[in-house]
């Protein structure tokens, strides 16, 4: 059987929603943390939503991509989801985006 890679570039039709869901956003009632502002309204929340290199350059986690990849396959002719997710590999453990960049601002970025 034989191996095949590709390298893809993706565009896509709709925003994308850069939300990154971190153990930090799970409150535990036992757990006091000292909050800014009110639930919903803390003004410091957005910067730990989202993941970018130290020059503030966008990017998702590649295990992200591949599990689009795998859901997009159902919407094929030959619905090929299943063999897939038993096949596909992502290589890159980051995708950043191209010309995607956060405002220069006092940040602590998440390292890429």
């Amino acid at each position: 059987m034989a191996l095949y890679s590709a390298k893809v570039r993706i565009r896509g039709t709709r925003p994308f929603i850069f939300n990154r869901f971190t153990e930090e956003s799970i409150s535990l009632p036992h757990e006091k943390k000292e909050r800014q502002g009110v639930a919903g309204k803390n003004p410091e929340e957005w910067k730990k939503t989202f993941n970018a290199t130290a020059d503030g350059q966008l990017f998702i986690s590649g295990s992200y991509i591949h599990r689009c990849l795998i859901n997009a396959a159902k919407f094929t002719k030959r619905g090929f989801q299943s063999q897939l997710a038993a096949t596909l590999e992502t290589v890159d453990d980051y995708i950043h985006f191209t010309n995607r960049f956060l405002p220069r601002l006092e940040l602590n970025y998440t390292k890429s």
